[in-house]
């Protein structure tokens, strides 16, 4: 059951946050009126971390699928 919801929020979870990041990206840009790397490296940092939990979280979760149906297949 937690490796299912895993499998389904991880992924949403990051994509948000990678939303997030990007919007707080843009936002920077928005205010400084700078196109430079230093002032949108936060918010893109911000949306790298946001993307690989998500995906790390959703390969977690396939693992404790793939544990839990392996354990009830077991005589």
């Amino acid at each position: 059951m937690v490796g299912i919801a895993l499998v389904i929020l991880s992924p949403l979870f990051g994509l948000a946050g990678t939303i997030w990041g990007i919007y707080r990206s843009f936002g920077t840009l928005a205010t400084n009126e700078s196109a430079g790397i230093g002032a949108v490296g936060a918010g893109i940092w911000l949306a790298l971390i946001a993307t690989i939990c998500g995906i790390l979280g959703a390969i977690g979760g396939v693992i404790l699928i793939l544990l839990g149906t392996r354990k009830s297949n077991l005589p």
